[in-house]
């Protein structure tokens, strides 16, 4: 087996869905930017991440003859969310920091939009409406190193949660 072949599925799978999220990225940035703010994109990268994790815990049951247990198969499953939501986050700094010097006013603006139509939808009383409004208004909206390290490791919890569904559904315990 050449090294290539040995290495964890999960980091070919990942990478293909890192670069597959950072085009989503764009082509929402380059289309709609409502669509952009909204989250769409978020669960367009989210099922993007799953269908890679499922071919990389498939393509490592292949490679153990069909059977595999639950943790042999979160291993290469969460290492593409790792990998996918490492190449997203580092997409969404770049926009925040180097695309658009205004895309912080931006996303508040369509953060207020969408408040405002969804708290009119729910039949909020205007005095609650303008509070949520004010609240948003006072966001920090400002993507620093920090701030996309913390958005990256609390997406790493949710995608932990996709990751282990997917390991559930792929294994295959041993024949005894």
């Amino acid at each position: 087996m050449s090294n290539a072949s040995s290495l964890n599925p999960g980091i070919k799978w990942g990478v293909i869905a890192g670069v597959i999220a950072v085009l989503v990225n764009i082509i929402f940035w380059q289309s709609d930017r409502e669509l952009f703010f909204s989250f769409v994109l978020g669960l367009v990268i989210a099922v993007v991440f799953v269908l890679f994790s499922v071919l990389a815990g498939l393509e490592m049951k292949r490679r153990l003859k069909g059977e595999i247990e639950f943790k042999q198969a979160l291993k290469p499953v969460f290492l593409t969310f790792v990998i996918g939501g490492l190449f997203a986050t580092g997409c969404t700094y770049v926009f925040y920091n180097y695309v658009d010097p205004t895309i912080y006013e931006q996303a508040r603006k369509y953060a207020l939009i969408t408040t405002d139509r969804l708290a009119h939808s729910f039949g909020l009383p205007q005095d609650q409406i303008d509070e949520q409004m004010d609240g948003i208004k006072e966001l920090d909206f400002y993507m620093g190193p920090g701030k996309a390290i913390l958005t990256y490791f609390s997406l790493l919890i949710r995608y932990f949660v996709l990751a282990a569904i997917v390991a559930v559904c792929i294994r295959k315990k041993p024949t005894v």
